[in-house]
């Protein structure tokens, strides 16, 4: 009789334990981090940031995720960056993170995971113009295969945001870049990207990056901190 209720329990604890086991582990239990890079005069450059400074190469990159920046020749080019992600405020202190376009290059930030089963996504950025111009927005893999992107109107101190989401596992490159190229500037602001810790790789996510009209310059922006 003894030996049979042994039994019974040590039956029990091995269901028991198998069942916390598997509820610790989940991948569903992990959580999102969301980062809002806000290009803040104080904190984009290597010090405080005047108009035409150098933003940091490694400016929004947080634990989990190594964020790079810089200047391309042609969408979806492997050729390494060129320095060229300026700070600049374009309309009184609407935008920062501005980014001269006069020469056709492409600007573009990348997102690395450390991990490289987690997924980042790409959620929104909100971007101006000194002028009437049409701006595109591209995703790419970490190997420059074309994921997802789109082109749309941006006008002279009007706020324009380009809306995900797109999930890429691993991380993913947003390039950009404006038309007409020649004496026109590109602004960014509240760039915005998730870090999706996951066990088991998910399939990038297919699809057009969308422009919507989010307000007028005149209407002010409260800025928001960087998330950490």
């Amino acid at each position: 009789m003894f030996q049979q209720v042994r039994r019974v329990l040590g039956l029990a604890l091995t269901v028991l334990a198998a069942s916390f086991a598997a509820t610790t582990i989940s991948p569903r239990s992990l959580q999102a981090q969301t980062t809002t890079m806000t290009f803040d005069g104080s904190n984009s450059c290597n010090s405080a940031c005047n108009p035409f400074d150098l933003l940091k190469t490694n400016y929004g990159s947080i634990a989990g995720v190594t964020v790079t920046n810089g200047i391309l020749a042609s969408f979806g080019s492997a050729a390494a960056f060129s320095d060229g992600m300026h700070w600049y405020d374009l309309s009184g202190n609407l935008f920062a993170g501005g980014f001269t376009i006069g020469s056709g290059a492409i600007g573009a930030f990348v997102f690395t995971a450390t991990d490289p089963t987690a997924t980042v996504r790409f959620d929104k950025v909100d971007i101006t113009s000194n002028a009437l111009n049409t701006a595109t927005f591209n995703i790419y893999s970490l190997s420059n295969s074309f994921i997802g992107g789109g082109s749309g109107p941006v006008n002279a101190n009007v706020l324009t945001s380009v809306l995900g989401p797109i999930s890429v596992v691993g991380g993913f490159k947003l390039e950009f870049g404006i038309s007409p190229g020649t004496l026109t500037t590109l602004e960014l602001d509240n760039l915005q990207y998730t870090l999706v810790s996951s066990v088991t790789p998910e399939p990038a996510t297919m699809s057009l990056l969308a422009f919507g009209l989010a307000g007028m310059a005149g209407a002010g922006i409260r800025r928001r901190k960087r998330s950490r």
